[in-house]
């Protein structure tokens, strides 16, 4: 059962950075925000909408565990707040409040 879970925690994060490295980072100014509707960020959406956005509520689930898990190591020497701000944070917000499509960010 552990080594399972061990597994399935694996697949997670490497999914979850598969995502968020799976496309070139383009020259911010060369880019718009907004397509104007020609369809050029298309299958980046779909990607996201159908592979990276339900990988990003599995590394949350699993981010939040391992902060309550290392809690007894990080609450001595006071770095909850990087803990919280790694495991916690970053996924949540990767997930929740990135713009569709967008993995710049």
């Amino acid at each position: 059962m552990k080594l399972a879970a061990k597994v399935l925690l694996l697949l997670l994060v490497s999914g979850v950075l598969a995502c968020k490295t799976s496309t070139p980072a383009p020259a911010a100014a060369s880019v718009p925000r907004y397509d104007g509707g020609t369809g050029s960020n298309t299958t980046g959406m779909i990607a996201d909408i159908v592979v990276c956005r339900p990988m990003g509520v599995f590394a949350s689930a699993g981010g939040t565990m391992l902060f309550l898990l290392s809690l007894p190591f990080t609450w001595p020497n006071g770095s909850i707040e990087s803990a919280a701000q790694t495991l916690v944070h970053q996924p949540l917000y990767y997930t929740f409040q990135r713009p569709l499509g967008d993995f710049n960010q």
